[in-house]
């Protein structure tokens, strides 16, 4: 299964979270999570590649599409609980959020709100949590917060 995720900053480098669902049949209910979801071979005519899925969801969870944004890794992912014995490769993308967040829809999820990334809720999906503090080490991180800042 092939899967994509988003690191959304903003102008001040805070990362713009989903709170999941709470519903049992989805991974990490009730938690903060990444926008992003499976990429859909059947989805368009022609095999869908993990940037047109990440354009997409970013466009169905939020009504948006990102101006700048780039490949940040490719990493394998088991998914809980245990019995799920599907390994995920997930394509993680950064992207500036270069719009108000006014003008961000919620099309998925309970809510959505931005974290520092040294301000995550105790309630923050634990992979999710790791991948943060690490991407904002790079210079990446202060790459996609200058474009979010410069587009206002």
């Amino acid at each position: 299964m092939i899967s994509t995720t988003a690191l959304l900053i903003d102008g001040t480098g805070r990362f713009l979270l989903q709170l999941r669902d709470q519903r049992p049949d989805i991974v990490n209910p009730g938690r903060w999570g990444s926008f992003g979801g499976r990429v859909e071979p059947h989805e368009t005519d022609e095999r869908e590649t993990p940037e047109e899925g990440f354009l997409r969801e970013m466009e169905e969870e939020l009504g948006w599409r990102p101006r700048a944004y780039a490949l940040y890794d490719a990493t394998p992912y088991r998914s809980l609980p245990p019995e799920d014995v599907r390994l995920q490769l997930i394509y993680v993308y950064a992207a500036a959020v270069d719009v108000p967040p006014d003008a961000l829809v919620l099309g998925e999820g309970q809510a959505m709100e931005f974290f520092p990334p040294k301000g995550l809720p105790a309630s923050t999906v634990p992979a999710l949590r790791g991948l943060i503090e690490r991407f904002a080490a790079e210079t990446m991180y202060q790459e996609m917060m200058e474009r979010a800042a410069g587009a206002r």
